[in-house]
């Protein structure tokens, strides 16, 4: 009989003890707000016995908030009790009570992190280039200008030759058809040439447009420019021929005060130029040009 006794307490225990182990697992909530302080405090007492000690602590929890508001309502503190009564209605055995922590998780390996926003950042707008241009002219071939196109204003340095400024320079010099040589006699073979050159320094302005699209530049200058007309004679002896010679006829050569107006229109980088130029508001001509800007 006695064996019969001790097996069947060894049952109770077992069965309350899976009893408290499917509740804690299964995570059953339980409102207290209807046991009485004893019922709280044996409840917390079989939780430890059964060593489990999470319930417990939610039991504990529960006596706590009972003694508290037994106490309130003993003290008439009504406000403090109908808060502690409030939050003895909402407590649940099982549920974890504790206060939450607001923290920082960090996303796992594969999950997608979008880019940041994309900033648009709008381009400057050129302010100045530099064109380089081949300028020729009506009569002079070679040629080269450097400018600076502007938003504003800008300067030109430019030189225009022809091909045979750097020919044999003239011996004499004749006036009137008059050679200004007299133990000489001359004789002229019909070769005659027209030599030219042009040196020019000023001021570009933009007139319209902008510099990254289209725009349109004037220009004018001032400078030095040389325009030569010398003829080809036979220079003769005494004792015969000495060979050719160029003379320059003074009254139609001119040299000094050189002008120069005129436009460049850079599209995207591609320069067309016209203009013109004048030597002492006597000697003109037409002048163009074609090059690149940077």
């Amino acid at each position: 009989m006695k064996r019969l006794s001790l097996l069947l307490k060894c049952y109770k225990i077992v069965v309350l003890t899976l009893l408290f182990q499917v509740f804690a697992i299964t995570g059953i909530a339980q409102s207290v707000s209807n046991m009485s302080l004893s019922e709280l405090e044996a409840k917390q007492k079989e939780a430890v016995e059964l060593e489990d000690y999470a319930l417990a602590a939610d039991w504990k929890k529960a006596v706590t908030l009972k003694k508290d508001l037994d106490q309130a309502v003993k003290n008439e503190e009504f406000e403090k009790a109908a808060k502690l009564k409030k939050e003895l209605e909402d407590f649940r055995i099982g549920e974890n009570n504790t206060e939450t922590t607001t923290t920082t998780t960090t996303p796992p390996p594969n999950q997608y992190t979008p880019p940041p926003p994309t900033t648009y950042t709008q381009p400057k707008s050129t302010t100045s280039k530099t064109a380089y241009i081949y300028n020729f002219g009506t009569y002079t071939p070679i040629g080269i200008m450097i400018a600076s196109e502007s938003n504003s204003v800008g300067f030109y340095i430019a030189m225009k030759l022809s091909a045979n400024i750097f020919n044999e320079s003239s011996s004499y010099d004749m006036s009137e058809g008059n050679i200004d040589e007299s133990y000489w006699s001359f004789v002229y073979n019909d070769k005659k040439e027209y030599r030219r050159a042009s040196f020019t320094l000023g001021m570009t302005f933009l007139l319209a447009g902008d510099l990254d699209n289209v725009s349109l530049h004037g220009f004018v200058g001032i400078g030095y420019g040389v325009a030569s007309y010398v003829y080809q004679y036979e220079q003769i002896g005494a004792s015969g021929s000495f060979g050719d010679v160029w003379i320059k006829d003074t009254d139609l050569s001119r040299e000094g005060l050189e002008l120069e107006v005129g436009f460049i229109l850079d599209i995207g980088g591609f320069d067309l130029l016209v203009g013109m130029t004048t030597l002492n508001f006597g000697e003109s001509m037409l002048t163009a040009g074609i090059g690149f800007s940077l």
